[in-house]
């Protein structure tokens, strides 16, 4: 009898429920009862790819037993939902760690038009990851504050901008790197401008416009009539480290501020103050007011809103005093009305809007009214003026959308109780299949013109339920 060798061995935490070999003999998989489907090299045991929330029991496609098609190409999985999803092989791992198991990452951020992350890690330092490889590809700092950053962080082309409280610092500092060269080429102190009785000055989320930094601050006074709190915003450039404040008229803009991708204009939108509720068209250039757009409906809400791809258009969500939305698109150049649709009632609070890539359509996504059984999908054609479609996403409330690159789908996230990303064919509404992470939107709330898709399409930025950061190198689509 001839004894066996054991060549390798993978050790898994959870009790392993099925087990499959590919048809060509090179891939092991198997699904736990988690449930998550592994696969791994029959030759070596390294991990090849992890798929969270999909279990792999012999859907049947080329046999009982057998989640693989014959030519060893495709991979069937299931959720617990019921719901098969197929999967292009071969599968690039999802990449859940992106450092070391020791460190834990406290926010990051995909780089725009690139595979590229930048994460801020619980020992201080902010690195700079292949999403490919997991590897390390350049250290910027050591002293950064991993969970102030976080929330406020302002991204242009290869800049990246925090507002930190550097260690040794006792207020926030606005700081600058060059994420090719990976070095820090400015800093800021949002502290100039205190005056005697004055305590603490806050910065709030950063933007990029031109190169140049738009620095919201807070300065907390004494709440009197003599020392109130009060704000301002500076415009710093970290080129010639000057700032201004010709844009101080917009200073309670804390939040709602867009920038058009052309950089000459920028819509301001008041969400406290004597003009809370206002929206004002600037020209980035020379500062100027270009026109006052039609308010929202005075309420700590800031309504969503962004620019078209070419910055011709800006569109954005009117809500009147009785909850009806209006979704009004206007002219960036001089501000005059355009397209103007107007939302369901049942269709709830709009929480996001998007341009689709070539500028022909709007995405919607909505918390779901009163009486609704979900939140809402909604695509608007911008020639027309008509909702082409509107679909329900039962039970879930949606708060982040995305077109892929092509614009053939649209991603959109949800929160809540029902946490994951859905996809949705742009041409008539139908969901095509679910994941179980979240898009992996900005750890800044306010900056939802973000991109979850790499500029190819060929990878997704996702997290999950912890916020670590998922990228997902390939697309499953659902059978039929």
């Amino acid at each position: 009898m001839t004894s066996g060798v054991e060549r390798w061995r993978f050790e898994n935490d959870v009790r392993i429920e099925f087990l499959a070999v590919s048809p060509d003999g090179r891939v092991l998989l198997f699904s736990d009862a988690s449930p998550s489907t592994r696969l791994l090299d029959a030759e070596t045991g390294r991990n090849i790819a992890v798929l969270p929330g999909e279990a792999a029991d012999g859907l049947g496609l080329i046999g009982p037993h057998s989640p693989f098609s014959a030519d060893g190409q495709q991979l069937a999985t299931k959720t617990p939902e019921g719901d098969v999803h197929i999967w292009r092989l071969p599968i690039t791992p999802a990449r859940t760690e992106l450092a070391s198991a020791a460190r834990e990452i406290t926010w990051s951020i995909f780089v725009p038009e690139t595979n590229e992350i930048v994460a801020s890690l619980d020992d201080h330092t902010l690195r700079v990851y292949d999403a490919w490889t997991e590897r390390e590809k350049r250290r910027l700092a050591s002293d950064v504050d991993p969970t102030y950053g976080g929330g406020i962080v302002g991204m242009s082309g290869h800049r990246l901008a925090i507002v930190d409280i550097h260690l040794g610092w006792k207020q926030p500092r606005v700081r600058v790197w060059d994420l090719s060269q990976g070095v820090e080429i400015a800093s800021f102190d949002p502290q100039s401008g205190l005056r005697p009785g004055e305590t603490q000055v806050e910065a709030g989320p950063v933007r990029f416009v031109d190169g140049r930094l738009l620095v919201p601050r807070l300065y907390n006074g004494e709440g009197t009539e003599e020392m109130p709190t009060r704000y301002d915003l500076v415009e710093w450039d970290p080129d010639s480290n000057k700032a201004s404040n010709r844009f101080d008229a917009f200073s309670k803009c804390w939040r709602g501020t867009v920038v058009s991708p052309t950089n000459d204009r920028i819509v301001f939108a008041f969400h406290f103050g004597p003009r809370k509720g206002e929206r004002t068209l600037v020209d980035a250039v020379s500062g100027d007011d270009v026109a006052s757009l039609e308010p929202w409906a005075a309420s700590g809400w800031v309504p969503p809103a962004t620019f078209s791809p070419d910055g011709k258009n800006f569109a954005g969500i009117i809500r009147q005093s009785d909850g009806e939305e209006t979704l009004q698109v206007w002219r960036a150049a001089d501000g005059a009305r355009g397209t103007a649709v107007k939302l369901d009632r049942i269709m709830g609070s709009a929480q996001a809007v998007r341009y689709s890539p070539d500028g022909s359509q709007i995405g919607i996504v909505t918390w779901g009214g009163e009486g609704a059984q979900g939140g809402y999908v909604i695509l608007v054609d911008v020639t027309s003026s008509q909702i082409r479609w509107s679909s329900l996403n039962p039970g879930k409330s949606i708060d982040n959308l995305d077109f892929t690159p092509d614009g053939s789908r649209i991603a959109t996230s949800r929160r809540m109780f029902e946490y994951g990303t859905d996809f949705w064919d742009a041409a008539d509404g139908t969901k095509v299949f679910s994941i179980p992470y979240r898009l992996g939107d900005p750890v800044s709330v306010e900056q939802k013109d973000w991109h979850a898709f790499s500029a190819d399409g060929a990878s997704l930025f996702l997290r999950d339920r912890d916020a670590n950061p998922i990228v997902l190198h390939s697309r499953p689509r659902r059978s039929r």
